[in-house]
């Protein structure tokens, strides 16, 4: 099957958001579920996402695929994300966090805009109807540009609770990629205030070691430690 556009989604430990996304994605027409492959990796879980599909009788769009990393690596979204592009079909990579999610209308709209591959679109964010900062990790970018270009997201990041995006960012523009917001696309987020029993343990996996983070990202953009594209350093499985 040839899909337009591939959504990248981590999982951690989110049991209570799995039924509605589940929900969703199969409330979705046969033209999103025809041109929208949807790809989560469970980033070593204490029960694996397979497990709870099949336990809860949920069922599995045609369009899912679920990937395994058979480790549990500390705050390894970063490669989650790589893994996730790495094994996507499309010529274009949507990342989001698994408490966000796209409304049918704006996934038409994000297939039929006229991208440029050396663009970088974010999303206007909304909770509860109210318009929220933007999510700097909910981007639509290019395949060929985020594992070739840029190289993916640095994995000497991980490990360290939103390590890496702003080096992500300067690198895409030393690479000649810029950003922007998709007009007529937003990305819907829950009020985490109202569900933290819904976040599950990864809060636990947290290090929000801002000195760390501040002097790995100086180091790399400085060129006294260099940017690493050894991407997917981990065993891991296709489970669905």
């Amino acid at each position: 099957m040839c899909f337009k556009l591939s959504l990248v989604i981590p999982y951690y430990n989110h049991p209570l958001f799995l039924k509605n996304q589940v929900n969703l994605w199969n409330s979705y027409s046969d033209y999103i579920k025809r041109n929208v492959e949807i790809i989560i990796v469970d980033d070593g879980s204490e029960k694996s996402l397979d497990c709870l599909i099949i336990e809860g009788k949920m069922k599995v769009p045609k369009n899912l695929k679920v990937f395994r990393i058979l480790e549990d690596i500390y705050w390894n979204v970063k490669g989650a994300r790589n893994l996730g592009a790495k094994v996507s079909e499309s010529d274009w990579l949507l990342f989001h966090d698994f408490d966000h999610w796209f409304l049918e209308e704006d996934l038409k709209n994000i297939i039929e805009y006229p991208k440029g591959n050396k663009i970088i679109y974010q999303f206007k964010r909304f909770r509860e109807g109210n318009e929220a900062s933007l999510h700097k990790e909910t981007i639509l970018i290019n395949k060929n540009c985020f594992l070739n270009r840029i190289g993916g997201h640095d994995e000497d990041f991980v490990g360290i609770y939103g390590g890496g995006y702003s080096l992500f960012y300067e690198m895409a523009k030393r690479k000649g990629m810029s950003v922007r917001i998709m007009e007529g696309a937003s990305v819907l987020t829950v009020d985490n205030n109202k569900f933290k029993d819904l976040m599950g343990s990864e809060k636990v996996k947290e290090n929000r070691d801002r000195d760390k983070l501040k002097k790995l990202r100086q180091d790399k953009l400085s060129g006294k430690i260099p940017i690493s594209n050894n991407i997917i350093r981990f065993n891991w499985e296709r489970v669905i």
